[in-house]
C-alpha cells in the first residue's frame, strides 16, 4: 500500500495555527471520577459525624457525672451546663442530616452514619431508609450481616411488625446463604422474629421457624422453639398442648435454665383459667420457697423479682385504692372497689411515659368491651412530674402537681380509653399492691378477692386467660 502523502497547502495551515493554539485558554479540568467524589463526601460527612460525636460524648459524660451527684431527678429539668450541652449536640446532629440526609449519591459507610444519627434523633423509620440505601451499594446476594441486623432493630423500634418481619427474613435468608460456616445472629433468629410474628399473627410462618428452631442443636434455638410453642398454644386456643409443654420445662431446668420463673408465670394463668385458684397460689409460693439456682441467669432473677411480688397478694381480699382524682369517669368518693362487688375488676397500673403501659391498653379496652356488664377495667397512676405529650408523641417535663390530673386527662382522650383512670397524689396504691414495675395487672373476683396479678409487660394471652377464668368463677 502507497504511504499517505499530505498536502503542501494543509501543512502551511498548520504551522501557521500553532502560535494561536498555544496563546488558548486552558480547558476546564475534568470533573472528578465518581469514586473520587465519593470518598470526598466519606471524608466530609465523616469529619461532621466526629464532630457531632465529640460533643454527645461530653454531654453524656457530663450527664453521667450529674447523676453520680445526685443532681438529676427522673422527671426534672436538666441542670442549665447539662442542658446546653445537649442543645449543642443536638443541634449538630440535625445540621449533619439536614446537610446529608437527602443525598442518594453517598457510599454504605455514609449512609451507616447517618442511620445512626437519625436513630439517636428517634426517626427509625428515617434510620431504616438509610440502612437500606447503605445495602444497596453492596452486592445483593451477599449484604452486610452487621447493616442488616442494625436494620432490624430499627425496624423493631419503628414499631412497624411488617416491615421488621421482612428485615428479619432477608437476615436470616442472607446468614443462611453463607453456609454453615457463616455466622448466625440468634437474638433474630429465637426472639425477635417469633415475637414479630406473634405480633402479626402469622402462624404458618411462625410453626415453620419453630420447626427450624427445634431442629437446631444449640440450646438457644431449641429452647426458644419451646417458650414460643407455648404462647403460640395459648393464642391458638390449645391449652392442653401449653400445659404439656410448661411441665416439660419446669422438668427439665438444665435444658431450660432461663425459664423457670417465665413457666410458672404461664402455670399461674393456665390454672387461673382453669378455676384452681387456691392451688395457682400455692404453687407459686412453693415455687419461691426454693432457692434460686446459683448460676441463675439475670432473666431467669427478673422474672423471679415478679413473682415475688405477686405472691403476697394472691387469694388475698384487694387493698384498698385511693382515688384523688378521676378522669374519665366518676366513681364513688374513697375506696371504689367495695361499690364495684358482683363484677371482676381489673386495676392497671400505668404511668404516661411508659411505653409497654401504653403497647397494653388496647388490651384493656377491649377486655372492658367484650365484659361490659360483668367487668370494670380501673387505671390507676400517681401524679409525678414526667408525663408524655400527646401531640408531640414525646417524653415532656417537668409537670406541676396540679396540672397532672389534666395531663391525664388529655391523654386518656388521646388513646380513647374507655374506662376510667384513678389518680392519685401519692405513691399510696403503689406501697399497697407492692408495684414493682409498670404495668402492673391486677385481676379481683367478684368477691374482692385478688386472683391474678402480672408485672411488665408480659404476654397479652395471659391475661385473657386469667380474666376468663375470673369472669367463669362465680
Amino acid at each position: 500500500m502507497a504511504p499517505m502523502r499530505t498536502h503542501p497547502f494543509l501543512l502551511c495551515l498548520l504551522f501557521a495555527a500553532l502560535p494561536i493554539l498555544a496563546q488558548s485558554p486552558a480547558a476546564p479540568p475534568a470533573p472528578p471520577a465518581p469514586a473520587a467524589a465519593a470518598a470526598a463526601a466519606d471524608a466530609e460527612l465523616g469529619t461532621a459525624f466526629a464532630a457531632w460525636q465529640v460533643k454527645w460524648d461530653a454531654f453524656a459524660e457530663v450527664m453521667r457525672a450529674a447523676r453520680e451527684r445526685g443532681e438529676i431527678k427522673k422527671g426534672g429539668d436538666l441542670p442549665a451546663p447539662v442542658a446546653a450541652l445537649q442543645k449543642a449536640a443536638d443541634e449538630a446532629r440535625d445540621a449533619v442530616l439536614a446537610a446529608w440526609s437527602s443525598r442518594r449519591d453517598l457510599s454504605a459507610q455514609s449512609y451507616r452514619l447517618l442511620a445512626r444519627l437519625l436513630e439517636q434523633k428517634r426517626d427509625y423509620l428515617g434510620a431504616v431508609g438509610a440502612y437500606e440505601r447503605s445495602l444497596q451499594q453492596g452486592p445483593a446476594d451477599a449484604p452486610d450481616l452487621d447493616t442488616l441486623g442494625s436494620l432490624c432493630i430499627a425496624a423493631m423500634n419503628s414499631k412497624d411488625d411488617a416491615l421488621a418481619a421482612q428485615w428479619m427474613r432477608t437476615t436470616i435468608a442472607a446468614e443462611d446463604r453463607a453456609g454453615a460456616g457463616g455466622r448466625r445472629n440468634l437474638q433474630v433468629r429465637t426472639t425477635w422474629y417469633p415475637r414479630t410474628l406473634l405480633a402479626l399473627g402469622d402462624w404458618a410462618a411462625l410453626e415453620r421457624l419453630l420447626a427450624v428452631l427445634q431442629a437446631d442443636p444449640r440450646r438457644e434455638c431449641r429452647a426458644a422453639a419451646t417458650t414460643f410453642s407455648v404462647v403460640a398454644s395459648i393464642h391458638r386456643g390449645d391449652l392442653g398442648a401449653a400445659r404439656e409443654r410448661v411441665a416439660a420445662i419446669r422438668a427439665d431446668p438444665a435444658a431450660f435454665p432461663d425459664h423457670q420463673a417465665w413457666a410458672v408465670l404461664v402455670e399461674l394463668a393456665l390454672r387461673v383459667h382453669g378455676g384452681e385458684f387456691d392451688a395457682a397460689a400455692a404453687m407459686v409460693r412453693e415455687f419461691l420457697a426454693k432457692p434460686p439456682p446459683q448460676n441463675a441467669s439475670p432473666i431467669d432473677a427478673n422474672q423471679r423479682r415478679y413473682l415475688a411480688a405477686v405472691a403476697p397478694f394472691l387469694g388475698k381480699p384487694a387493698p384498698a385504692l385511693r382515688a384523688d382524682h378521676w378522669v374519665g369517669g366518676e366513681l364513688p368518693a374513697g375506696d371504689p372497689l367495695p361499690a364495684l362487688r358482683g363484677k371482676v375488676v381489673v386495676l392497671d397500673f400505668w404511668q404516661p411515659w411508659c411505653e409497654p403501659c401504653r403497647k397494653a391498653m388496647p388490651e384493656m379496652c377491649a377486655a372492658q368491651r367484650a365484659h361490659a356488664g360483668d367487668l370494670q377495667v380501673l387505671g390507676v397512676c400517681k401524679v409525678e412530674d414526667y408525663g408524655y405529650d400527646v401531640s408531640e408523641r414525646r417524653a415532656v417535663r417537668p409537670i406541676a402537681p396540679a396540672d397532672y390530673p389534666a395531663h391525664v386527662a388529655d391523654f386518656h382522650a388521646d388513646v380513647q380509653l374507655n374506662y376510667p383512670v384513678a389518680v392519685c397524689a401519692t405513691a399510696a396504691n403503689s406501697i399497697s399492691y407492692a408495684i414493682a414495675g409498670v404495668p402492673t395487672l391486677v385481676v379481683i373476683d367478684r368477691q374482692g378477692v385478688v386472683r391474678y396479678m402480672s408485672c411488665g409487660a408480659g404476654e397479652p394471652g395471659l391475661f385473657r386467660l386469667a380474666v376468663a377464668g375470673v369472669l367463669a368463677a362465680k
